[in-house]
């Protein structure tokens, strides 16, 4: 049996053998880990502005970057206490404003850095 395993899966006679194709599996195993990691963060990144009024929802992008560093730098612009979003608008959370309106309703406005895979207005599936 153990002779049909070696030629069924090609693995090597010599005793000691199988230890070097595991180790060569695992190098190459965390390569391809290391990559995905690389591309991720070196994508295209989208920086998205979604806005709650009283009789609509909506996003739009307000800006793309070359790499998540540069989207991540103005998201945390965007949401500094000396921005535009800041002097008509109170935090809500780390990522959102929101604007108390006279008539008793609300404007929420948050911010969002993601990949340009993602696309935030798409449903989420269950």
């Amino acid at each position: 049996m153990e002779g049909a395993l070696r030629v069924m899966f090609m693995l090597p006679s010599r005793p000691g053998a199988l230890a070097g194709w595991a180790a060569l599996v695992f190098v190459v195993l965390l390569l391809l880990l290391a990559s995905v990691g690389t591309a991720s963060a070196e994508c295209a990144w989208v920086l998205w502005e979604y806005e709650s009024t009283p009789r609509s929802a909506q996003w739009r992008i307000l800006r793309t970057y070359d790499g998540r560093t540069e989207c991540a730098a103005d998201h945390a612009k965007l949401m500094s206490p000396n921005s535009s979003w800041h002097s008509a608008y109170e935090p809500l959370t780390e990522d959102s404003v929101i604007h108390k309106l006279p008539t008793g309703g609300v404007v929420v406005k948050r911010a969002l850095c993601v990949p340009g895979t993602i696309d935030p207005r798409e449903p989420k599936e269950k």
